[in-house]
C-alpha cells in the first residue's frame, strides 16, 4: 500500500519547469497527439468557412507539437476599374441591307447543291448559325448583341406552309433585323439576324 501511495507522489511532482507531469501511460498520450493533429484542421474549417479555398499543411515542428501552414490558393489578380462611357447610341448603326447581305451570300456559298439529309442538316444549322453570327460581327458594329437563327427544312411536292415568329423589347430607334430565304430543288433554309444595342 505505501508503494503506490510514493509512486502516486512522485509523478505529481513538478518538473524543472515547475509544471506537473504527465500521468497518462505512454499509449494514451500518442492516441492524444494523434486526435489532436487530425481534428486540428477540422476545428479550424468549422470556425472559418472560408479556409476551404486554402491550401493546409501540417509540418511537425516540435515533438508532440504541430504547425499549421495556410497558403493561398488563388493568384492575385490586378483590379481593373473601367469608367463608364455615358454613350447612349453607337458610333455606327446597325443596318438591316448589311445583315441580308451577309445572309444570302453565306447561304448561296454553302447550300448551293446540298440535299436533304434530317441528320446533316440538323448539324449545318447550328454551323451556319455561328458563322452567321461571325460574319455579322465582323462587319463593326460595336456594342451590339448579335442573335443568329438558321432553320432547314425539306422541300415536298404538296409545299406546306411554315411560319416563324418572335418577339422581344427593343429599342426601334436603334435595333433591327433582317431575314433572308434560300431554296433549292431539295430543301429550304431561313436564316435570321438580331442586332440591339447594349447601352
Amino acid at each position: 500500500m505505501s508503494t503506490s501511495t510514493s509512486s502516486k507522489k512522485q509523478d505529481r511532482k513538478a518538473d524543472g519547469a515547475g509544471r506537473k507531469l504527465s500521468t497518462l501511460p505512454p499509449s494514451d498520450a500518442a492516441t492524444r497527439k494523434s486526435s489532436l493533429e487530425l481534428t486540428a484542421p477540422e476545428s479550424l474549417a468549422v470556425r472559418r468557412p472560408s479556409i476551404d479555398n486554402r491550401k493546409m499543411s501540417i509540418v511537425d515542428s516540435i515533438p508532440g507539437r504541430s504547425t499549421l501552414i495556410i497558403t493561398s490558393a488563388h493568384t492575385q489578380r490586378p483590379n481593373v476599374k473601367y469608367e463608364n462611357t455615358f454613350k447612349t447610341e453607337p458610333d455606327k448603326k446597325a443596318r438591316s441591307d448589311h445583315l441580308r447581305d451577309c445572309i444570302k451570300e453565306l447561304f448561296e456559298k454553302e447550300l448551293d447543291e446540298k440535299t436533304y439529309n434530317k441528320e446533316e442538316c440538323s448539324s449545318m444549322s447550328k454551323s451556319l448559325a455561328d458563322r452567321l453570327k461571325q460574319r455579322v460581327k465582323m462587319l463593326g458594329f460595336s456594342r451590339y448583341k448579335i442573335i443568329t437563327v438558321v432553320c432547314i427544312g425539306q422541300r415536298e411536292e404538296f409545299n406546306p406552309s411554315v411560319a416563324f415568329t418572335s418577339r422581344c423589347m427593343w429599342s426601334a430607334q436603334f435595333d433591327t433585323f433582317s431575314q433572308h430565304v434560300y431554296k433549292n430543288t431539295s430543301l429550304y433554309a431561313l436564316g435570321l439576324v438580331y442586332a440591339m444595342y447594349a447601352e
